[in-house]
Order: C-alpha cells, then structure tokens, then sequence
C-alpha cells in the first residue's frame, strides 16, 4: 500500500488460496494516451486480488486518469481487493492520492536517514567522500535523496568527481542530475566511438528527463546543442 504518516492498520482479511491474485506493472500499463490506459478493462473478470505494482514508476502525467480508474474499480467491483505500491515521496506531490476510497496507508521499510547511511556505505565511494554525503544529508531535509534512485544517481556523480563540493549538491534538482548523469555517459560513449550507442542514450535519457518533467515535447534546448 502507499505510506503515510498515519499508523498502520490491520485488515482481517487473507489471501485465500483459492482467490486469484493478478500483477499489473503500472510503469508499463500507462505509458501514452492509448484506450489500453484503461485499467478497469485491463483487470480479470475472475481476479479478486488485484496488485498494482510501481505507481512511482509510472509516468506523472497520468497520474489523475489513474486515479479516475481505481476509483472506478472500488465502485464497480467492490468485491475486488487492491493492493497498491509506491515510493512515499509521490504522496507529498500529488496528496489527492489519499482521497481514494476505502484504502489504508502503510509504510514498508521507508527509505529514512538510517538507510541512507547504509546505502552510502555500501557505494564504492572513497571514505572521505562518503564520510561528507552522509553528513551533508543528516543535516538538511532534502526529501529527493529519500528516493534510492535519486540517492544513486548522486553518488555515481560524486564517485565520479562530477560534483564536488557541497554547494554543487545543494541546488541540483532531479533535471539537473539526470542532466549530467547523460553527458557522462554520452561524452563516455563518444570516446568510444559507438555511434548507434549514442544515439540510443541519447533518446532515452532524453526521455526519462521529458518524463520527469511531465513534457510530451521538447520545448528548448537547453544545454542539448
């Protein structure tokens, strides 16, 4: 289920060994404007578990029709029983995601400061370096390194010395270490000379930064010349 500050809860129901339980990955179920976005026609007419995987994985920009959908499921199929995953941080961007009806919120194994520590250390990171990002992050509230991905992204960047220096780390936003995370790996595959490689990189890196911003066009170069 998604996390919250709200104490978790108990459901006296269990899955029975007769019930039938189907996975739907949300990253792959909503991916463009087509009618195969409709998850209500997607779910078994015999399914009574139904598990909605990665809704943090799914892109943004369709986050409300899936919204329109579970709410239409908990209607129509009320005898349906939805178990939903997510990372915490997408509740604090998108709060409506706590007005579907009859759901519980839970945490499981939040990504909290402790983890942050012990994932830091287990990085190839020099312990100088690791010894500053702890320490950065223990005394700010920086809500982006909360997400494994992110945190990951940024320790590659410092292992790497592309950003040195907590001042670099202290302004970047999600654009921008994606951002840099591509020049890395096209100026990588410049050097060796793989052609069709860059151009793949380049598109899909491309796309992971348009789908993070919620674009479905290229609206400025930037820095992309």
């Amino acid at each position: 289920p998604y996390s919250s500050e709200d104490p978790p809860q108990t459901d006296k129901r269990v899955v029975q060994h007769n019930q039938k339980v189907q996975l739907i990955k949300l990253k792959e179920s909503y991916q463009n404007n087509s009618t195969e976005n409709n998850l209500t026609q997607r779910v078994a007419a015999d399914a009574s578990l139904l598990l909605l995987d990665g809704l943090d994985e799914m892109n943004e920009q369709f986050i409300y029709k899936f919204l329109e959908d579970v709410n239409n499921l908990t209607i129509n199929r009320a005898e349906l029983s939805i178990i939903i995953s997510s990372r915490t941080y997408l509740l604090e961007r998108y709060p409506e995601l706590k007005s579907l009806r009859s759901f519980k919120y839970s945490v499981i194994s939040p990504f909290d400061r402790k983890l942050q520590k012990e994932f830091i250390e287990k990085t190839n990171l020099e312990l100088t370096q690791k010894e500053s990002l702890k320490d950065y992050l223990w005394q700010r509230e920086t809500s982006l390194y909360f997400n494994p991905r992110y945190l990951s992204i940024l320790c590659f960047l410092v292992q790497k010395r592309i950003i040195i220096g907590e001042s670099k780390i202290e302004n970047l936003s999600r654009y921008d270490i994606f951002e840099k995370l591509t020049r890395f790996t096209l100026e990588q595959k410049i050097e060796e000379k793989s052609q069709p490689e860059i151009y793949l990189n380049t598109l899909q890196k491309l796309a992971t930064v348009m789908s993070i911003n919620g674009q479905t066009q290229i609206t400025s170069y930037r820095d992309w010349e």
